[in-house]
């Protein structure tokens, strides 16, 4: 009920229970604008997954109005599988928001690693290897969960340099196909 939500319990102890349903109303209004902002992030980062070939590249088509609709579908279809496999009892949320979190951690400590790749002043490498150490001891309380984090970058990794090597192959003529064609 709304008068037992903990944060409405609150504010109606604190300014009174006229309020509730106004701050019931604002709390979805929050969830509902997170939940537009995670299916508009989460879709264009499959629409690019799918335009560097590491999805299909029919997921990185767009409609009339250049809107990748595919991608908007696969990230709603994803969506909805694991909010069944929530209800299922397959996956609990708690469990799914943790390991998300540590594969944010690990694009943190990816991201920390290029912005020493790119600074010049000694200030700016300090501030990023103290950066760096926070981000790596933080990764270190999570034990034997950084595998599943880990494992993803790896097989992206792997799959990114496939892609480019398949490229490189196709794209550059060997030695002997120019003697050959001379």
């Amino acid at each position: 009920s709304l008068r037992t939500a903990p944060l409405s319990a609150l504010v109606g102890h604190a300014i009174g229970d006229a309020y509730t349903p106004a701050l019931s109303l604002l709390s979805f209004m929050i969830i509902m604008a997170n939940l537009i902002g995670a299916v508009w992030a989460a879709s264009r980062l499959v629409f690019s997954s799918s335009r560097e070939g590491l999805l299909p590249k029919s997921i990185s088509t767009l409609d009339g109005r250049k809107t990748p609709r595919m991608s908007i579908l696969v990230t709603c279809t994803m969506f909805w599988l694991v909010l069944t496999a929530n209800y299922l009892g397959i996956f609990d949320v708690a469990d799914l928001l943790r390991f998300a979190g540590q594969n944010f951690l690990l694009l943190y400590g990816m991201a920390v690693l290029a912005y020493l790749k790119i600074s010049v002043s000694w200030r700016a490498r300090a501030f990023g290897a103290l950066t760096l150490v926070i981000v790596v001891l933080t990764m270190g309380t999570f034990g034997l969960e950084l595998i599943y984090p880990m494992t993803l970058l790896l097989l992206g990794f792997c799959a990114s340099r496939l892609r480019s090597r398949l490229k490189l192959s196709t794209a550059v003529p060997s030695a002997t196909d120019a003697l050959n064609e001379g």
